[in-house]
C-alpha cells in the first residue's frame, strides 16, 4: 500500500466505526422512545379504565338515587324568595361529531316557603331549528369528566322516570324545552316538583340538556323508565344560589 493512500484508508475506517456507533445510537433511542410510547399508551388505557369505573359507580349511585352530602339548611323569611342560577356550557366530554356549542343561563326562583319552582331559560347554539330537547336535573356537581361524571337522574324517592305533570317522576323531570329557528331559547317554566329548599333541593346538583327529545316514560323499555331516551347529553351546569339578578325584581 502507498503511503499516499494510507489517510485514505484511515478516513474510511473512522467514519464507518462513526457511523456504526451513531447507528446503535440511534436504534437505542428508536426502541427507548418505542417503549416509552407504549408505555403512555397503556398508562392512557388505565386512566380510561379507572374513568370508566369511578362513571359506571356514580351512575348506578344516581340511580339508586343514593345522594351527595346533603345541602346545608339556610334559614329564609318566608315570605322572600331564593334564587338559584346555573351557567350552561357544552359538554366537554362528549364526541367531536356530536358536539353542539350551546351555552346559556338558567335561572331558578321559589318562594322560600315553598311552592312551585320558576326556571327561566336563556339558551344559545342549538344546531336542529325547532328541535325538542330533554331537560332534567342529575344527582351530581361533579363536571370533571364533563356532563357524563354527574351521575344519573336526581331520584330520592326511587320513582321511575316521567313527565313534568305525572305523578310519578323524578324531582328533576323537567320534560321538553324546544329552539327556535335560530337555534335559540328563551323561555319561563314553572315545576311543581322540583324545589331548591328541604331534603330534595336541587341546589348543588346539575342541570343537564340532551340532544334528543325525552319520552317522558312512555318508550316501553328500561331506558324510557331511567331517563326517557333522550340521548347525548349536550351540556349542563351545576346550580348553585344567586342574587336574583336575573330576575325582574317588583
Amino acid at each position: 500500500m502507498e503511503l499516499r493512500t494510507l489517510p485514505a484508508v484511515f478516513c474510511a475506517l473512522f467514519a464507518i466505526s462513526y457511523f456504526k456507533n451513531a447507528f446503535k445510537v440511534d436504534a437505542q433511542r428508536v426502541t427507548l422512545a418505542v417503549q416509552l410510547e407504549t408505555m403512555q399508551s397503556q398508562i392512557t388505557e388505565l386512566r380510561s379504565d379507572v374513568d370508566t369505573l369511578i362513571s359506571q359507580v356514580q351512575q348506578l349511585r344516581g340511580e339508586a338515587g343514593l345522594a351527595t352530602t346533603p345541602v346545608p339548611e339556610i334559614e329564609y323569611d318566608p315570605s322572600e324568595y331564593i334564587f338559584a342560577h346555573c351557567r350552561l356550557l357544552p359538554n366537554a366530554g362528549i364526541q367531536r361529531d356530536l358536539y353542539e356549542p350551546i351555552v346559556g343561563d338558567i335561572d331558578f326562583k321559589q318562594k322560600a316557603s315553598g311552592g312551585p319552582l320558576s326556571v327561566k331559560l336563556n339558551l344559545y347554539g342549538f344546531e336542529t331549528p325547532n328541535s325538542l330537547h330533554g331537560m332534567h336535573v342529575h344527582s351530581y356537581g361533579d363536571l370533571r369528566r364533563g356532563c357524563a361524571s354527574s351521575g344519573g337522574h336526581y331520584k330520592p324517592r326511587g320513582y321511575d322516570h316521567g313527565g313534568p305533570d305525572d305523578q310519578i317522576r323524578h324531582i328533576g323531570d323537567f320534560g321538553n324545552i324546544q329552539a327556535d329557528e335560530t337555534g335559540s331559547i328563551s323561555s319561563e317554566i314553572t315545576d311543581n316538583v322540583a324545589t331548591l329548599i328541604g331534603k330534595y333541593s336541587v341546589l348543588g346538583r346539575t342541570m343537564l340538556i340532551h340532544a334528543g327529545p325525552d319520552d317522558l316514560g312512555r318508550g316501553g323499555d328500561a331506558g324510557s323508565r331511567r331517563s326517557g331516551n333522550a340521548g347525548v347529553q349536550l351540556g349542563c351546569c351545576v346550580i348553585g344560589l344567586s342574587d336574583g339578578s336575573a330576575w325582574e325584581q317588583k
